[in-house]
């Protein structure tokens, strides 16, 4: 289909049919220092359409066999302890089922980020207590998501993560990967703005990004 018209507009309107499942592009790079930035088309269309977007990192050096299908071998799940974020865990079920991969469930523990912001506002052993808390938090809500997942017969495996958010996860994913998330979150003490996050993970992260939107 050709249309007329601003590029992501049509591509959201035309996301809205019935039937459409998910939207796929390239992100394109541009900025200085060769850093990559959301594209303004892939930024509209990743912050305003109804249905998930498959975002790939564009890479002007690759050669790329359009017959060939890419190879998926595992499914990276962010979660940051709030129900928005939960929502992307529906449609990472089907897509592990689809494609059958394995989904990793990660959460970031940042009581060490926290210890670089306040400084010496706590003690060490305050924040050892922040860290052990947090960590043992997460853990539980990443297992309550893997059992659901489980008893879906998705094999599933869960990892709580210490540093920078988008770093940490960043870190984790490798080739074969794709990460699954949702396209904005809360904020708080153990939740991170995945908003922020998912922009930086789509500039960055060496693996595409599902951004899943969020619904309220």
């Amino acid at each position: 289909m050709i249309v007329d018209g601003a590029p992501g507009d049509e591509i959201v309107h035309h996301a809205s049919d019935a039937g459409t499942a998910m939207v796929i592009m390239t992100t394109a790079g541009r900025g200085a220092v060769g850093r990559l930035a959301y594209g303004s088309v892939a930024d509209r269309v990743a912050r305003t359409s109804p249905v998930p977007v498959l975002l790939v990192r564009a890479d002007p050096a690759a050669t790329v066999d359009v017959y060939a299908p890419a190879s998926v071998r595992r499914l990276i799940v962010p979660l940051d302890g709030s129900a928005r974020s939960q929502q992307a865990l529906p449609k990472a079920a089907t897509l592990a089922k689809h494609l059958g991969v394995p989904v990793l469930l990660v959460s970031v523990n940042e009581a060490e980020r926290m210890s670089l912001v306040y400084g010496s506002a706590f003690s060490a052993a305050a924040y050892a207590e922040i860290s052990q808390n947090a960590e043992q938090q997460l853990d539980a809500m990443l297992s309550k998501a893997a059992a659901e997942l489980q008893a879906d017969g998705i094999e599933t495996d869960q990892r709580v993560l210490m540093g920078a958010t988008a770093y940490a996860i960043d870190s984790t994913a490798e080739r074969g990967d794709i990460i699954v998330m949702t396209s904005h979150g809360r904020s708080g003490i153990t939740r991170w703005l995945i908003g922020s996050v998912a922009e930086q993970l789509v500039r960055e992260a060496p693996v595409p990004v599902v951004l899943v939107p969020a619904r309220d």
